[in-house]
C-alpha cells in the first residue's frame, strides 16, 4: 500500500481496521489459552503465561494507535508492529510447548498474509523469513537448554527427527 496514494483518512481507516483485527485475534486466542488451562488441556501456568502475553499483544494496540495518530498514520509503521507480533507470538509458542504445540508455527501465517495484502510482497517475505528464524531460534534455545522447555505441556515429546520435520513442514 503506497503512502503517497492514500489520504490521511484512508491511512487512519487502515489503522482502525488493522489494529482492530489484531486486537480481536489476540483477544480470541487469549480466551482459547485460558480455556485450555480451565479444561485441563494444558497446565494452568502455561495457559496463564500464554494468555497474558496475548493480552499484552492486544493492549499494545493502544500505543500503536496513539503513535500512529501523532505521526499521521504512516502505513510503514506496521513493519514494526508485525515484527513485534512475531516476537510476541514466539513467546506464546514457547509457553504453549514450543515445537511440540500442535500447528504452532501457523500462528505466523496470518501476520504474513496481512502484510502481503496490506503492505507489499517484499515486506511479507521479509516477515516470513523473520518468523522462520524466530521459530528456529526458539527451538534451538529450548533444545540446548538455554530456555526451559515446556515440551511436556501436551503430554508427549517429539523425537528430534520429528521436531526437525515439524519445523520444515511449518
Amino acid at each position: 500500500m503506497g503512502e503517497v496514494a492514500l489520504s490521511t483518512e484512508q491511512r487512519r481507516q487502515y489503522f482502525v481496521t488493522a489494529l482492530s483485527v489484531r486486537a480481536v485475534l489476540a483477544g480470541a486466542f487469549c480466551v482459547v489459552m485460558l480455556l485450555f488451562g480451565v479444561l485441563g488441556a494444558m497446565p494452568k501456568w502455561n495457559s496463564r503465561a500464554s494468555a497474558t502475553t496475548l493480552g499484552a499483544l492486544a493492549i499494545i494496540n493502544v500505543a500503536y494507535w496513539e503513535l500512529g495518530r501523532r505521526r499521521g498514520f504512516p502505513i510503514r509503521d506496521f513493519v514494526v508492529h508485525e515484527a513485534t507480533d512475531v516476537v510476541v507470538l514466539t513467546c506464546v509458542i514457547h509457553f504453549a510447548g514450543g515445537v511440540q504445540a500442535p500447528y504452532c508455527a501457523l500462528a505466523y501465517l496470518s501476520l504474513v498474509l496481512f502484510a502481503a495484502v496490506g503492505e507489499s510482497r517484499r515486506i511479507a517475505l521479509s516477515l516470513a523469513v523473520f518468523a522462520v528464524l524466530s521459530f528456529v531460534t526458539l527451538v534451538a534455545l529450548e533444545g540446548n537448554g538455554a530456555l526451559p522447555s515446556y515440551a511436556a505441556v501436551w503430554g508427549y515429546v517429539l523425537p528430534t527427527a520429528a521436531q526437525v520435520f515439524a519445523i520444515i513442514v511449518s
